[in-house]
């Protein structure tokens, strides 16, 4: 089984897709990847904000330098089940991710205040985060996923979301997964991540493909699904 990994430094890109449209390009990708070895599972993430949101709305602005914490479990964990307190910052375009893995009981007590968080560089860089924005718990978002790694590119991984659903009360990963739905069941999130530039094979499929990166945020889409809903509009996809 592969070790988890608590430090990343990658490239991200983003393609919204037809269900239709996914297996055709995963098809073409085929002979340079395959299914990583924990397949298909659910991924549920508690994002954490500051009580007006700034992170988010900070964010939504596509700056040049913006952050976010969250909690993550695959499944939805019991109180001593391990899952992973985890700050992103992306720089340039540049994904900086660190994480750290303890018990959801002990995490619950980190993010409230009540216990301090271990003394490792990681440890230190999230306390920090704590520290200077005291976020709280504010959406819990959850998604099926297909994750592929690269078979002659060390570090390519691809992942497949679907079914992303959101909910802003019951902020507990012990909950479940359940949410209202952000977009409908046709719909995947392709992501590409490598620590390098795209493979040859891999840029001219895309162009082939005519498959062509997108901005999109799970959390900002449903911050702003949220907020339109408030005002009585029609939701939409905040996506470019």
């Amino acid at each position: 089984m592969t070790q988890p990994v608590y430090v990343f430094r990658r490239m991200e890109k983003k393609y919204l897709l037809s269900a239709e449209q996914c297996a055709r390009f995963l098809e073409a990708c085929s002979p340079h990847i395959q299914p990583n070895a924990y397949g298909r599972y659910t991924v549920l993430n508690c994002y954490c904000d500051t009580p007006d949101d700034l992170l988010v709305r900070r964010s939504m602005e596509r700056p040049v330098f913006k952050e976010k914490l969250r909690l993550r479990s695959y499944g939805a964990p019991d109180e001593s089940d391990r899952v992973f307190l985890e700050m992103k910052r992306k720089i340039s375009g540049v994904v900086y991710k660190r994480r750290t893995e303890l018990e959801l009981g002990r995490a619950r007590e980190i993010l409230a205040g009540r216990q301090d968080i271990a003394d490792g560089q990681i440890e230190r860089e999230i306390g920090y985060f704590l520290s200077l924005y005291h976020p709280v718990a504010k959406c819990i978002l959850s998604y099926e996923r297909s994750a592929f790694d690269g078979t002659d590119q060390p570090g390519l991984r691809l992942t497949v979301d679907q079914g992303l659903r959101a909910r802003w009360e019951r902020l507990d990963l012990a909950l479940g997964s359940e949410g209202e739905p952000l977009f409908g069941p046709h719909w995947r999130l392709l992501e590409i991540k490598t620590p390098d530039a795209l493979p040859l094979w891999l840029t001219r499929l895309l162009c082939e493909m005519q498959v062509r990166p997108v901005s999109f945020s799970k959390y900002g889409n449903a911050f702003a699904a949220r907020e339109t809903m408030k005002r009585g509009k029609q939701t939409c996809l905040q996506v470019s």
